[in-house]
C-alpha cells in the first residue's frame, strides 16, 4: 500500500512465554467477564519456550499431520466490524477454504470472532494454551448448533472442528499465533478446563495443556491478509491429528511502534458422508 509503513520483518525462531496448566492435579478454569481480558483460575504459568518459523519447514504443516496449516486465501472483503456483512458474505469464503484443505462433503459455520489488541469490545488475542474443542465438547457443539436428528446422521461419519483464522490488519507483526505440533503432544498433556462467559451466562469445555519441553511450536511469520491459518480443534478420526493447542504470543523483535493486531477467526465444522 503506498505510503504504509514499512517495518522489519518477525521472523526466525524464538523463546517466548506461553501460558501453560503447569499446577498438578489441576482444575483449570478460564472466565471472560466485564469486557477484561480473560481471569485464569486453577492452576496456569507462564514458562518460556521455543517457537519455531513453520515457513522454514522442509514440508508444509499439514491439518491431518500437525493439526494446523497455512494457506493462500486472497479476499475482497473488508467489512470485518460488521457482523451482519460477515456473516452474508464471508462466512462462504471460509467455508471454501475448509473445503477445499479437507476435502469435506458438508462445512458450516457456527459462529467467528474479531480480536484486537486494542479493543473495547473485550475480545482480545487468547495468551493461553488452548484447544477450542474436546472430545466431549465438540459433540456438543455439533448437537447444539444443529439439532440432535441432524446431528446424529452427521456425528455418525467422521466430523472435525477447524478454525479460519486472518488477520486483516497487514502483516502479524504484534501478538502472532503460535501452533503446537500435534503429533508432539501426548495425550495426558492435555487436560480438560472449564471456560465461562459470565456476562452471556453460558461456559462450556476446552483442553488447556501441561508444559512439556518434547513439545514442538511453530508460527507462521509475517503473515499478510492474504493468508489463512487453519486451525484443528476436533476430530473424530484417532488417526489423524486431533486437537491442536495454540495462543498468541508476544514476539521479542516485535517492533516498539508496530500497529495493533486485528484478526477474525471463523469457527466451522466439516463433515464427512457417513454413508
Amino acid at each position: 500500500m503506498s505510503g504504509a509503513t514499512a517495518y522489519p520483518s518477525v521472523s526466525g525462531t524464538v523463546t517466548a512465554d506461553l501460558n501453560y496448566i503447569v499446577a498438578p492435579n489441576a482444575e483449570p478454569r478460564v472466565v471472560y467477564a466485564d469486557g477484561k481480558p480473560p481471569r485464569f483460575e486453577g492452576g496456569y504459568g507462564l514458562r518460556p519456550t521455543e517457537i519455531m518459523d513453520a515457513r522454514a519447514l522442509t514440508r508444509e504443516a499439514t491439518l491431518d499431520r500437525e493439526g494446523f496449516a497455512l494457506r493462500r486465501a486472497p479476499t475482497d472483503f473488508r467489512d470485518y466490524d460488521d457482523p451482519d456483512a460477515v456473516r452474508e458474505h464471508y462466512y462462504a469464503e471460509a467455508i471454501e477454504t475448509v473445503k477445499q484443505a479437507t476435502g469435506a462433503d458438508r462445512v458450516v459455520v457456527f459462529d467467528h470472532t474479531v480480536r484486537k489488541t486494542k479493543s473495547d469490545l473485550g475480545r482480545f488475542p487468547a495468551q493461553h494454551v488452548h484447544v477450542d474443542f474436546t472430545d466431549t465438547s465438540g459433540p456438543v457443539r455439533i448437537r447444539g448448533f444443529l439439532g440432535d436428528a441432524q446431528a446424529e446422521r452427521l456425528l455418525a461419519g467422521r466430523h472435525l472442528q477447524v478454525n479460519v483464522w486472518r488477520a486483516f490488519s497487514g502483516p502479524v507483526l504484534r501478538s502472532p499465533l503460535a501452533f503446537a505440533d500435534a503429533a508432539s503432544v501426548a495425550p495426558d498433556d492435555l487436560v480438560r478446563a472449564g471456560i465461562e462467559y459470565m456476562d452471556k451466562g453460558r461456559g462450556g469445555e476446552i483442553f488447556g495443556l501441561r508444559y512439556d519441553p518434547a513439545q514442538r511450536w511453530y508460527y507462521f511469520a509475517d503473515m499478510d491478509p492474504d493468508e489463512v491459518a487453519l486451525i484443528k480443534g476436533y476430530d473424530s478420526d484417532a488417526g489423524r491429528a486431533r486437537f491442536t493447542p495454540h495462543s498468541a504470543f508476544d514476539h521479542p523483535a516485535t517492533p516498539v511502534e508496530a500497529p495493533p493486531r486485528a484478526s477474525i477467526e471463523v469457527r466451522t465444522f466439516a463433515f464427512f458422508d457417513p454413508s
